[in-house]
């Protein structure tokens, strides 16, 4: 497992390492060491300025821009990182785990549709462009009834309306990836459109480098994204839409051996992405009445493949696919006063969810064998909802049903949620609020490494894997005026019929087994405290998330059925944002951004001893054929591993800077931003491994530093 492990992560960061250098620290440790918005489409109408409250946080995109990624990219994903009640997972990555659960229960949705696959480049950075971002709404509590089929943490995209009057755009170039956006008018005020795209500079620069260094392995990795939408306006009531949306990663990487006697290669592809085609209609009944309607295909899929090759000839070749299709409609009715907000719809679809094909070639092309294991599997499931808030002097109640009918095979289930909440006005800048969510999640994404990359089997529910539970239960407080806030709340949430793989290095599947055989179901556990102060002036802004938790795990056959902590419970998380305005001119501007990180390290499991093993069958009558020491090693030996996510890495600490230079002209408005990454240079320890006689950890990034320059119109 660890080595299995250990030889993913190093391929993760390979592309960016070289590009920037050695991530991966030699350096031994001792085992002691080692241990201790809102558009016409929106339903849930958040007004023109952003919301900030217990359990509900809605940002735009300038608040995003100052944030560093490792590839430069403005990303609206990587603000959720900075919110109380979330635990990063990788390094730079996008995986958040809120309030304990794995980031396959978060849902994304982009325009009310969700998208299964939000990731770029192993987790780096998220497929959506930001040029087309509206707002971005991050709820972990308090959660609407007109969204389903999720355990945690809910993040809607809304994207912008195009101009229906004139043309604008945006040229953006970063070291990774290269973007353009336009939007205007196809017939004034009546027909518009929005299109956005982004493509990845790295095939060409990785070329570049390998003509100028002596760098070994053929990588290929292939980066894209695109979003297309077509806005009519029938009349001042009625609006329809139609929007196209596709990302696709694509890498490929093949390492070659020669030797006197033989030459073998081997090569790892991986490949992910999202097809989304949307239409909605839009119908103002009148002032506080709306009707919304969509109908959407939706498509992700991902797949591996390893192929072994020697001297020239083909030796064995493994494919892993996941796959889901989903077809789906429905229709929403809202209403909206001063005091009371109302909605309630019906929904529906049909999906279609490949597990995992396995194809398994064996022998010479000439003489294959293959193998091909389960079906593809057919669900269904209609809902309806109800959404009622009113206000009645300082007390707000809101309550939120949802009813679900879910068949697969031969299942039948009638699912209820209940949602509640209660907020007290105790001035007009302070106020109480308990709430309490009841969530279903009717598909299953087990994560094999969780670092939150889309390269996660998807499973169906059924008999076996029944839909995924949760109750929440939070009480806090909260007080805000125009330029400041402060909240403070505690929750507790149990999590029943979660699943995981018995062994993570199983996301690569087991030849002529059953994957069926390598998944358990289980329960969670998560409570803790949250804190959010924000601090906003004219020349600066600052902001800070405090959270103290704690979450558990009980799986059968695993840690011999003893509760253990989930791997990213992180009990103290802490993230400080700032930026200061340092010129501010009538035609342009310059500002600093600061970010520090800190989190208490995340748990693994460690090799602790070594023991003979059993020989496998016939071993010494293959001692005529030569097999590497380590191979045989591995062969006759075992590791004795301690109990699961037993121990503790240390805290990780990082700080980020950026600098940013804005002009603005008659025509063009340029932006130039320089950030670093980890200035610090800190190596923060994802992996503990023993090898060559002494410990070693694996850092991913070492410090980076990135740029932006985009031109807008």
């Amino acid at each position: 497992m660890m080595n299995t492990t250990k030889r993913i992560l190093v391929f993760c960061a390979y592309c960016f390492n070289a590009l920037y250098g050695q991530a991966q620290s030699e350096d031994p440790l001792t085992f002691q060491d080692s241990i201790n918005s809102h558009s016409l489409e929106t339903i849930t109408v958040l007004g023109t300025t952003n919301v900030r409250r217990n359990n509900t946080y809605s940002f735009s995109l300038k608040e995003v821009k100052p944030l560093v990624s490792v590839v430069g990219e403005t990303d609206v994903l990587r603000y959720i990182g900075t919110l109380p009640g979330v635990s990063q997972g990788m390094e730079g990555g996008l995986g958040f785990f809120v309030r304990g659960s794995n980031t396959g229960n978060n849902r994304i949705e982009l325009d009310d549709v969700p998208v299964y696959g939000s990731d770029h480049l192993f987790g780096l950075f998220s497929t959506i462009p930001s040029e087309v971002v509206d707002q971005v709404t991050f709820r972990n509590g308090k959660l609407p009834a007109i969204s389903g089929d999720f355990l945690s943490s809910l993040v809607k995209i809304a994207t912008i309306q195009p101009d229906a009057a004139k043309y604008r755009g945006n040229l953006s170039v970063s070291p990774f990836m290269a973007g353009l956006s336009v939007n205007g008018p196809l017939i004034k005020n009546r027909l518009s459109f929005q299109a956005a795209g982004r493509i990845s500079l790295l095939r060409p620069e990785i070329q570049l480098i390998k003509a100028m260094t002596d760098m070994e392995g053929d990588v290929l990795p292939e980066v894209a994204d695109l979003y297309v939408k077509v806005h009519y306006q029938v009349n001042h009531r009625h609006a329809v839409n139609l929007s196209h949306y596709y990302s696709n990663d694509y890498f490929k990487y093949r390492h070659v051996e020669e030797s006197r006697l033989e030459s073998s290669s081997n090569t790892v592809e991986e490949n992910w992405g999202n097809k989304i085609v949307r239409l909605s209609w839009n119908w103002k009944i009148k002032e506080s009445m709306q009707l919304n309607t969509m109908v959407y295909y939706n498509y992700f899929a991902s797949g591996q493949r390893q192929r072994t090759t020697s001297n020239g000839q083909q030796t064995n070749e493994l494919r892993l696919q996941t796959l889901l299709q989903e077809w789906a409609a429905q229709s929403a009715w809202s209403y909206r006063t001063n005091d009371l907000i109302a909605g309630a719809g019906l929904q529906a679809k049909s999906q279609q969810i490949r597990p995992a094909a396995e194809k398994v070639y064996v022998g010479e092309a000439s003489s294959e064998n293959h193998y091909s294991f389960n079906p593809d599997y057919f669900a269904k499931m209609c809902s309806g909802y109800a959404d009622l808030e009113y206000k009645y002097k300082r007390f707000t109640p809101s309550i939120g049903y949802r009813i679900n009918y879910y068949f697969i095979e031969n299942q039948r289930i009638l699912d209820n949620n209940l949602r509640l909440a209660l907020a007290v006005e105790l001035s007009k800048e302070t106020g109480l609020e308990i709430s309490y969510d009841q969530l279903s999640q009717f598909h299953h994404i087990v994560e094999g490494l969780p670092t939150g990359w889309s390269l996660d089997l998807i499973l169906p529910s059924t008999p076996l894997y029944k839909p995924e539970k949760a109750r929440q239960y939070y009480a806090g407080g909260f007080w805000s005026n125009k330029q400041a806030l402060l909240s403070a709340g505690v929750y507790y949430k149990n999590m029943d019929n979660l699943t995981s793989y018995k062994n993570a290095s199983n996301i690569f599947g087991v030849q002529n087994a059953n994957w069926m055989d390598e998944v358990v179901t289980g329960k969670g556990e998560s409570y803790g405290l949250e804190l959010r102060a924000e601090k906003r002036e004219e020349r600066w802004n600052a902001a800070a998330s405090y959270t103290l938790s704690k979450t558990d795990r009980l799986f059968a056959d695993i840690n011999q059925d003893k509760k253990f902590p989930f791997k990213f419970d992180r009990r103290h998380i802490l993230n400080l944002t700032g930026q200061v305005l340092t010129r501010k001119r009538e035609s342009s501007n310059q500002q600093l951004n600061m970010m520090l990180a800190f989190s208490s390290g995340h748990h693994i499991t460690l090799p602790i001893a070594m023991y003979q093993g059993i020989e496998p069958p016939y071993w010494r009558q293959q001692s005529v054929i030569y097999v590497p020491p380590k191979e045989e090693e591995n062969a006759l030996y075992r590791q004795l591993m301690s109990g699961t996510n037993e121990y503790l890495l240390p805290s990780y600490l990082r700080v980020d800077i950026s600098y940013s230079f804005l002009r603005i002209g008659k025509r063009f408005t340029h932006e130039f931003v320089i950030g670093i990454f980890n200035v610090l240079n800190r190596h923060n320890p994802y992996l503990i491994f023993y090898e060559d006689d002494r410990w070693k950890q694996l850092s991913i990034f070492p410090i980076l530093p990135s740029v932006k320059w985009s031109l807008s119109f």
